[in-house]
């Protein structure tokens, strides 16, 4: 009875869980390229977007010692730092952030970003299903995947190795395609 039992909870698991394996050298990648920024001569250059990427960083609050895993747009991230007036433990390439100001904590949105929320939006929905929906009409998956549940499916993309913006002025929900993806990085480099 007990062996049926973990391997039922395992198969529940595995079907919970529709993400890709995807390697932290991806993961860096779609960070650096969500940052805009670019070293040369060590000086460090900010390239500005309308588009804010959404990133998933782990994040610790040093008051309590909690860590979780939130998605955020990017720039709250670099607000956080200048928030937490150099309190702040930053290992950007595994995407660590420790915060000791709640001024920090709220601009990422640590407290607000919820785990169950996050199962209940993405319930039945694949990596497949979201690329093949928004490159059929941007402006029906704008409308269908925009509001409450956006920033979860951007968590639940970065994790499968895409990238996703909150598109431009009208803030509606947009997923970066692998040509725009080698547009940004040429314009990156090109700085």
């Amino acid at each position: 009875m007990r062996i049926v039992l973990i391997l039922l909870m395992v198969i529940a698991e595995v079907s919970c869980s529709s993400q890709t394996k995807v390697n932290d050298s991806t993961f860096s990648k779609m960070f650096w390229l969500a940052s805009g920024k670019i070293t040369r001569n060590d000086t460090t250059f900010q390239t500005l977007a309308t588009s804010p990427f959404y990133v998933v960083i782990t994040v610790t609050d040093l008051k309590i010692n909690y860590t979780k895993e939130i998605c955020v747009e990017y720039p709250y991230i670099e607000g956080a730092i200048e928030k937490d007036s150099g309190n702040t433990f930053i290992d950007i390439k595994n995407r660590i952030f420790k915060f000791k100001s709640d001024e920090a904590l709220n601009n990422v949105g640590f407290w607000q970003y919820d785990t169950v929320k996050y199962k209940s939006c993405i319930a039945g929905i694949t990596k497949e299903q979201l690329q093949r929906e928004w490159n059929e009409d941007l402006f029906e998956f704008r409308d269908k995947y925009s509001g409450e549940c956006q920033i979860y499916y951007a968590y639940f993309l970065f994790k499968n190795g895409v990238l996703s913006t909150r598109g431009s002025l009208a803030g509606g929900f947009s997923i970066v395609d692998d040509k725009e993806l080698m547009k940004i990085e040429k314009r990156i480099l090109r700085q």
